[in-house]
Parts: C-alpha cells; structure tokens; sequence
C-alpha cells in the first residue's frame, strides 16, 4: 500500500510538471531583456556597438576594404585576399551578386552587422525616448550623442555599398514580442538621407555631454566632447561625399557643406588602437 501511494505521489509531481511553464535563464546566451534591464546595463550595452559597427568592415580577413580599394583604382593585387582578384581586371568588371559566388560572404556581412547595429543603438534611443535616464544630464547627451552617431555610420556605409536596404529609426513598430520590425527596402539615396538626419541629432545632442569611456570607440583613454564633434563631422563629410553614383547625384552634393565638415573635423593624425579580443579589429 505504501509503495502505490509512493508511486501516485511520484506520478502526481510529473503531471504538475507537465502543466508548469518551467524558463531557464542562461546567463552566459542572455536575453534583450537581461542585456538591457537596467540603465546601467543599457549603457554598457551601448559601448559596444561602434566597435561592433567597425567589425562589420575590418575585423575579418575578407572584408570590403580590399574589394572597394582596388575598383577606386587605388590599388590594383591578382592575390584573392578580400577578392581583389575578382576586381582587378580593366574596366574593372562590376560586383557578382549570384548566391554562391565566391565573394559572398565578404559582400553581405557589411549590410548584416551594420543593420545590426543601427537597431541596436535605436533600441537605446526608444528607451531614452520612453524616459529613461542614465547617471547625470551630461550622460544622457552623451549617450544620445552616441547612439545617433553609431546609428548614422551604420546606415551610411550601407547605403554607401549597396543599392537598398531598411530605414532603421528608434520610432520603427514592435511585433507582439517587443522586438522591433524592420521597414521595406529603400535605394541609397533614402537611406543616406536618413544617415546623415541621425549625424545631425548626434551633433545637436552633444554640447554639454560627458566625455566618452575609454574603449567606445577607437581609443583606450577617454575621448572628450570636442574630439568626438570632430570624428563626428569627418564622418559625416565621407558620406555626404561618397554616395552620389551618377553626375547627377554629384552634382547634387551640397559640396559646401562637405568642405566644411572636413574642415571641422580630423585635421590632424588620429592614432587608432585596434584590439584582436575586444575591438575595433582590423584584419
């Protein structure tokens, strides 16, 4: 009689069981919502993603870089390091875009990683949006200043290098999962518009803000508010610059404006430090 009770006892345990919804949390593969519970946790987050940007277009050893220089004519190898034998013939032969080729995967990780990373950084900007704040004023605009930033180079270099892709904004719809939806495509041209909106607000957000962590970006020591307004503006002048395709879009150009960013911005020797563990990486 005993061991019948002990064994419905058992049997009722595991029916229990199985009507539960048991979640485990795995630390180590943590959730959006683990990643980006608390301010602090949300900042952190975001001091990653300028690294995360630039890995996108050097931290592998094939990478659009090798491609992009020798179509410019800036260099000319017959090696395949980064496919730049695949470009090297005269005229220079355009991009293969076939499923297959063997340059893909050198081709889609710009417009992968950089997408990642402009939905990243405007998922920072929705929760500072929806009210939330960090430490201090200064780290709010500082935090702003840089989210807006990643958020312009990520959508620029993409609209740069291909012909469509998303419009990603901190305003983009949630699915039912909070997770945000991404728009349809639009050409270079959309997309470039919307990068260099995303510039502006950086700089319109940065007087007053706190200087940067070491490890933002590309220096291991703090980078200071008026040292970011320069990396700011050149950025911003390469990519007013080097969208236009046609004589038209050229002539397009607000060359004004280019010139004067690139006066305002790095007019000096700007010494990088790339890290093969944390970042930016250049292979």
């Amino acid at each position: 009689m005993i061991r019948s009770l002990i064994r419905c006892a058992v049997l009722t345990g595991v029916i229990a069981l199985g009507a539960c919804e048991l979640e485990v949390l795995n630390p180590n593969s943590p959730a959006t919502e683990q990643v980006k519970a608390t301010p602090a946790d949300l900042e952190n987050f975001l001091g990653t993603q300028y690294r995360r940007w630039h890995a996108s277009l050097y931290g592998q050893t094939g990478n659009v870089w090798g491609m992009a220089n020798v179509q410019s004519l800036e260099n000319y190898s017959t090696l395949a390091n980064n496919c730049q034998n695949a470009r090297s013939a005269i005229p220079r032969p355009p991009n293969n875009n076939q499923v297959g080729n063997s340059c893909g995967g050198d081709q889609r990780e710009p417009y992968f990683q950089a997408s990642e990373s402009a939905r990243s950084v405007s998922d920072v900007l929705r929760r500072m949006n929806e009210g939330l704040k960090f430490t201090s004023t200064a780290d709010d605009a500082r935090n702003r200043a840089f989210a807006e930033f990643v958020r312009g180079v990520s959508l620029g270099y993409v609209a740069m290098m291909y012909d469509s892709s998303s419009i990603i904004t901190p305003e983009d719809p949630l699915t039912a999962e909070g997770t945000a939806e991404f728009g349809e495509l639009s050409g270079h041209v959309e997309v470039m518009a919307e990068a260099l909106s995303a510039l502006d607000k950086s700089l319109a957000a940065a007087p007053g803000m706190s200087n940067l962590p070491g490890g933002w970006m590309f220096t291991t020591t703090t980078m200071t508010q008026a040292e970011f307004v320069k990396v700011v503006r050149s950025y911003r002048a390469r990519l007013r610059a080097g969208n236009a395709r046609t004589p038209a879009e050229r002539a397009a150009v607000n060359w004004d404006e280019v010139i004067a960013d690139a006066q305002a911005g790095i007019t000096a020797d700007h010494r990088i430090t790339t890290n093969a563990v944390t970042g930016p990486r250049n292979s």
